[in-house]
């Protein structure tokens, strides 16, 4: 019954998600089309004057990730609070970082190094699509791209669905815990190749692992911050 409540649980969240995502996307494209520009949409694809884009290649899509990542935010805290009667803060696991946690923030700086230098020499950068050409734009960008989506995420893999699984689990079998939250981490990111998808997932196991062994949230979300400002800074200086 437990897995279950989990199961329905989630997926009403990630879903949810995934909707307010496409609605407030297609909403800010029809709201704040003053240009008189032709827009197309068909599913996540979108035509603006001819030109084919996927909808998280428009600026308008990290505003909609600003509002959808706070609604249901908010609803995975009171759904910590009043359906699985915890502590929301504690159970996630926004504690203080301690000294001995410092050491996973190297871990964390030198894979993102190694990471980053490696997609650069084999040329496996995904193909950068997003334009943000106004002040308004790249503010957009960055709270949507760099702030909010990456709190959002972790708040909702390594915070609540690891947190969870972690707990119905025995402690011999906590790296399926690990794995499955990784897998689903890769998959809400699909616009990429599977070269950058098996990246992801990789990165993901590192900051499941790094969640449960120091049960401390912060520390996934700064180093998930880190990698998205550092995806983020070519689109930036474009």
């Amino acid at each position: 019954m437990k897995w279950l409540v989990l199961y329905y649980t989630f997926f009403f969240l990630f879903g949810g998600y995934i909707l307010l995502q496409i609605v407030c996307t297609a909403l800010a494209l029809l709201t704040f089309n003053n240009s008189g520009k032709s827009i197309d949409l068909n599913g996540l694809n979108v035509t603006i004057d001819n030109t084919p884009y996927q909808i998280w290649d428009l600026p308008e899509f990290y505003m909609a990730t600003i509002v959808s990542s706070t609604i249901i935010g908010i609803m995975i805290l009171l759904t910590t609070k009043l359906i699985m009667y915890q502590d929301p803060y504690g159970f996630l696991g926004f504690k203080k970082i301690k000294r001995e946690h410092y050491k996973w923030l190297i871990y964390g700086a030198i894979i993102l190094g190694v990471g980053t230098l490696l997609l650069e020499i084999f040329d496996l950068k995904p193909t950068v699509l997003i334009t943000a050409n106004t002040i308004t734009k790249k503010s957009l960008l960055v709270l949507g791209l760099v702030v909010f989506a990456p709190v959002f995420e972790e708040l909702l893999f390594r915070g609540f669905l690891l947190s969870r699984m972690s707990i119905l689990l025995s402690e011999k079998k906590q790296w399926v815990a690990i794995f499955i939250t990784s897998l689903l981490f890769a998959v809400l990111h699909l616009q990429y190749n599977l070269i950058i998808m098996a990246y992801i997932f990789l990165i993901g196991l590192f900051m499941s692992t790094m969640k449960l062994k120091t049960g401390n949230l912060w520390l996934s979300i700064i180093f998930h911050i880190t990698g998205n400002l550092i995806a983020a800074v070519p689109i930036l200086f474009y």
